[in-house]
């Protein structure tokens, strides 16, 4: 399986279900459910993120409230968590239809799951009034009743934090939106996505290949809190009208240290020295090769136009067939167009009828055309890289395939 292919699956596989973001495992066995029941008396309530992890379905990191109610029983509301044995999960997963489950558990046996993997556990009481407590208790024990419990998740719009997200700001009567709604950090859902994906290579280019361009919106700080960690940052930022912190005290779990934010990946360099690199030895060996040797550079360069073509069908139906909508409008589909198929035959059959020529040259065209728009605000969509590391192999690629043959008189 070439790495086209290979990094085209990660982006459903991994890119569109990234399980950090929404929750990292099935519910743990002999976990009994445990539930909160609102009564005149004062909660403690604490919100739990947890550090990303090592495997790449941790990098996204995690959270949790944790509600503590008179008696002392410590109840974690978790969002994240899924059933691999539910009907349809395959098509559900592919499709963009995953269902998630909002369930209450022991706190201390749920958190001490992320202590015990090695992972920090940041802990921040929050100043709930009686009423926002209650309120709060409330809105968590439906989310996680037999009627509302399974959700339909998103990896970006409604996963584990943005579930606690609108838990919280239904609890402060909206001002917790109001309060982020309209300040920003310059971010878009791709840039944060492949921050903290860049540590698994495969899954951080099938996220980038796959993401369209409504991932490149810029996002207010409300948006941003579908990463755990910023939702922290965001509660330890937020005051009340009465200039109050809404964070009383802050605690960890399982070590001592303040999170470091990753940042995304800086690739164009790289990308860039990858296809000319790639491209200028293509030309070098084509030239320099006999006849044997060219029909075997052919065939190589016929499977590589191949990928390229079939990895523009597999965005296209990403974007035409199912819900990801942030895989829609893909500007990287003016490099993956199937036309490259043309080139792909050309190349197998060393040669072919003038029509599969000029396929092929409108398929160079197409990229090239596709790649010069980025210099226009409606064709922004980050994915420069894509078109450094592309476009000088489509070209060696295309002086293999053999110019246009002539007419005849």
């Amino acid at each position: 399986m070439s790495p086209l292919i290979r990094l085209l699956l990660l982006a459903v596989l991994v890119g569109w279900m990234p399980a950090g973001l929404a929750g990292e495992s099935a519910p743990l066995p002999g976990s009994a459910p445990a539930t909160v029941e609102p009564t005149a008396s004062r909660y403690r309530v604490t919100l739990a993120t947890m550090a990303p992890g090592q495997l790449y379905w941790e990098r996204f990191g995690h959270n949790a409230i944790v509600v503590e109610d008179p008696e002392g029983r410590k109840v974690a509301f978790n969002f994240g968590y899924f059933d691999f044995e539910q009907p349809g999960f395959l098509r559900r997963f592919l499709f963009g239809e995953m269902r998630y489950l909002a369930v209450a558990l022991d706190a201390d046996t749920d958190l001490s799951h992320y202590v015990m993997a090695g992972r920090q556990v940041w802990l921040q009481e929050l100043d709930f009034s009686e009423a926002e407590a209650r309120r709060l208790v409330g809105y968590l024990s439906r989310a996680v009743s037999p009627e509302e419990r399974e959700y339909r998740y998103h990896y970006f719009r409604a996963n584990c934090s943005t579930r606690i997200r609108d838990a919280i700001d239904h609890a402060l009567d909206g001002a917790l939106e109001d309060g982020f709604s309209h300040r920003s950090h310059g971010e878009t859902w791709r840039r944060l996505a492949l921050a903290h994906a860049r540590q698994d290579l495969w899954m951080a280019l099938g996220m980038h290949l796959g993401l369209g361009l409504p991932a490149d919106e810029k996002l207010s700080r409300w948006q941003e809190f579908y990463i755990p960690a910023r939702l922290k940052d965001g509660l330890d930022d937020f005051r009340r009208a009465d200039s109050r912190p809404l964070v009383l005290a802050t605690r960890t779990l399982g070590g001592e240290g303040a999170y470091v934010h990753p940042y995304p990946p800086t690739w164009w360099p790289g990308f860039l020295a990858w296809g000319l690199a790639v491209s200028g030895l293509m030309v070098w060996a084509w030239n320099r090769a006999a006849l044997p040797q060219r029909r075997r550079l052919s065939a190589i360069g016929a499977i590589l136009a191949f990928a390229f073509a079939s990895a523009g069908c597999f965005l296209m139906f990403l974007w035409a067939a199912t819900l990801h909508v942030d895989a829609g409008w893909n500007q990287n589909l003016f490099l993956l167009n199937p036309l490259w198929f043309a080139v792909a035959v050309l190349l197998w059959r060393e040669g072919g009828p003038r029509g599969l020529h000029l396929a092929a040259w409108g398929a160079l065209v197409i990229a090239a055309g596709g790649s010069f728009l980025k210099v226009f605000p409606a064709f922004g969509q980050q994915s420069i890289e894509w078109v450094l590391a592309l476009l000088p192999v489509m070209a060696a690629l295309l002086k293999m395939a053999g110019p246009l043959p002539e007419r005849r008189a």
